[in-house]
């Protein structure tokens, strides 16, 4: 019942998603506008090796994970409104798997779903409950998986989520992109908004010169010095996580280019002495 959209047939062990976004809702015991520790158990099939999977509530993504063909907890905070139902999106953009059968196309599966009030005492009781099912609990994606999200400082962790996060997106992006092939009208609009970004970003208009370089991306222009463009006017912005996105996108357009890299080791180094 929990799973309403985007699903395939439940099965004796969990359920498959049939599309990049699946929607899950079920109804909760919690107060009205709280936060609530949900855990969710992922897995992809064995086929795909990996993908990735984002926790998505009111057109916000709060999550996103490394999902492996090894079934895995992962845990997360969202905001209860309505105080009487939970409802979430699930997005897989990056991979999928088809199936020889009449499944067809095949993202992530479910195998389990539990949440607590938000309490402290409940939280450490559902914790236990998910430990004693065999498999550690982890925040998104630390590096080693048979660590637990305690194992990791605080600081530390914020980075190894944004670093996944953001090289999930740069993947993404970089995949997407490189099977469009701009219009002649779109590379000419296209150049007018990178001529406009330069302009702004020289006269240090940083918000207006991400704008720009958005504007330009979106007609399908996307080439790694632009995109690292884009992260130094977010930088200077003081949006730095985003910043640091950006510069994973380039760096994944163009691995080889020293001065990508060099930007993107840089503010992933920034991220983790600030």
């Amino acid at each position: 019942m929990a799973a309403t959209s985007g699903w395939h047939q439940i099965e004796d062990w969990g359920i498959w998603a049939s599309k990049s976004v699946a929607i899950f809702e079920c109804a909760i015991e919690s107060k009205k506008d709280t936060l609530i520790s949900c855990f969710i158990k992922l897995k992809c099939p064995d086929e795909m090796g990996f993908t990735t999977v984002s926790v998505v509530q009111s057109g916000f993504v709060i999550e996103t994970f490394n999902v492996t063909s090894k079934p895995q907890w992962y845990t997360f905070d969202v905001d209860i409104h309505t105080g009487s139902k939970l409802e979430i999106k699930l997005v897989s953009p990056s991979r999928r798997f088809v199936s020889p059968d009449s499944r067809g196309k095949i993202f992530f599966g479910i195998l389990g779903f539990a949440y607590s009030s938000g309490d402290l005492i409940s939280t450490v009781s559902l914790i236990k409950k998910v430990i004693n099912d065999g498999v550690n609990v982890i925040n998104i994606n630390t590096i080693d998986q048979k660590e637990t999200a305690t194992d990791i400082p605080r600081k530390e962790f914020e980075v190894i989520s944004t670093e996944i996060a953001a090289n999930a997106i740069a993947d993404f992006v970089s995949t997407f992109y490189s099977e469009i092939k701009p219009s002649f009208f779109e590379r000419f609009f296209g150049s007018l908004y990178l001529q406009k970004a330069r302009n702004n970003a020289r006269k240090k208009r940083w918000e207006a010169a991400a704008m720009y370089y958005m504007k330009m991306f979106n007609r399908g222009l996307i080439e790694a010095k632009p995109v690292v463009q884009l992260g130094h006017a977010l930088n200077e912005s003081g949006l730095h996580r985003a910043a640091f996105i950006a510069y994973s996108i380039a760096y994944h357009l163009s691995p080889d280019d020293d001065d990508v890299k060099f930007h993107y080791e840089l503010n992933l180094e920034r991220l983790r002495k600030t």
